[in-house]
């Protein structure tokens, strides 16, 4: 039987399947009047062969399924899903070596498409990256990588692969106005509203960015013209596919390896998180976080820090908003208003977080 008509004819969750034919008639039979004479009743001789077949039946089916367990290996055991609470996705376990930090700490590119996905590619060639689904999880999942505790991944090019790819970057955007000044665009036609395209590209000393908005984010956004959207798809082709679409020589390491981040970034846009309205130890560990905190709502902590404080949140009762490799939001209690979303984001190797 295909798996389409299985799906059709089986029952689903914890449905009672639908009575046959025969039980249906019966149960009718006794709704109608006048059913309330007595029913046939087959003869005691008949009764003793049924219940014995149905006997041997038993045993013979209990025979079979004790061979097939004997004779068929252990089904697997998968693991938590990465949105069950007491899972913390993408979090490294417990003992795991971080990533090296980068020698030298300067970012070329950072490139955040709202069709998903994050590359940050810095001046010695490290490229920590990854493609986000809608929710926040990872699909680039390194061979014999753990998908439950996978952030980003990371290659590395030679620092002439990222002078390379800048260059390509910017001729393909600067013609058509990109990357020559900062730039806030709106673009009509958007396929996920709640997201922005945002991108930095090096041009001599500075970081130069360019925003693309969904309509209605910003009344003093010029509109993206049909040419620069179609250089920015460009761009994001680039990006996305630059293992395939650049030489081999322009990459010291090819190969996809996870990142193991040292360290998080607190960050939430209202009110600051008041710990003195959380339990012990909750209540000490958040007060511990939010002693880096620096302009801009965010702080830094290491990784165990994290593990220690959403393990804490978790016994005191904290709402979890979203349980996501890219970001994990929590609901925490503020001075002068109910609640504040506060998101932990794993940290890139330059001690910088890039907030999705």
């Amino acid at each position: 039987m295909s798996d389409q008509l299985r799906d059709l004819v089986e029952p689903f969750g914890d449905v009672e399947p639908p009575l046959d034919l025969h039980t249906r008639i019966v149960e009718r039979e006794r709704e109608l009047p006048g059913s309330g004479r007595e029913a046939w009743r087959p003869p005691r001789v008949l009764k003793i062969a049924v219940a014995a077949a149905g006997i041997g039946l038993v045993l013979l089916a209990l025979a079979l399924a004790a061979h097939s367990r004997s004779s068929t290996p252990e089904p697997a055991k998968h693991p938590l899903p990465a949105r069950h609470v007491t899972h913390f996705a993408g979090l490294p376990p417990v003992g795991a070596e971080p990533s090296r930090p980068t020698a030298d700490g300067k970012i070329f590119l950072n490139i955040s498409p709202a069709s998903g996905g994050d590359w940050n590619i810095y001046a010695n060639g490290v490229d920590v990256w990854q493609k986000w689904t809608r929710d926040g999880d990872p699909t680039v999942i390194p061979n014999g990588a753990d998908p439950l505790h996978t952030t980003n991944v990371q290659q590395r090019l030679t620092p002439q692969g990222v002078q390379r790819l800048r260059s390509k970057i910017l001729a393909i955007g600067q013609p058509v106005g990109l990357f020559k000044h900062n730039l806030v665009l709106v673009r009509k036609a958007y396929a996920k509203p709640e997201r922005v395209d945002w991108y930095q590209v090096r041009v001599g000393d500075r970081l130069v960015y360019l925003q693309v908005l969904p309509p209605g984010y910003s009344s003093k956004a010029k509109a993206a013209t049909p040419a620069q959207i179609r250089a920015i798809a460009g761009i994001n082709t680039l990006v996305a596919n630059a293992a395939t679409r650049l030489l081999a020589s322009v990459w010291a390491d090819r190969t996809i390896r996870p990142y193991i981040p040292s360290h998080y970034c607190l960050n939430w846009d209202r009110a600051d998180p008041d710990p003195t309205k959380l339990p012990s130890p909750a209540r000490e560990l958040l007060a511990e976080a939010l002693a880096t905190q620096k302009p801009g709502n965010q702080g830094i902590i290491t990784t165990d820090q994290t593990r220690a404080l959403l393990n804490a949140f978790v016994k005191v009762g904290v709402k979890f908003e979203g349980n996501h490799a890219a970001r994990i939001d929590v609901d925490l209690p503020t001075a002068t208003l109910p609640y504040t979303v506060v998101g932990f984001l794993p940290g890139h190797p330059n001690g910088d977080c890039f907030v999705r």
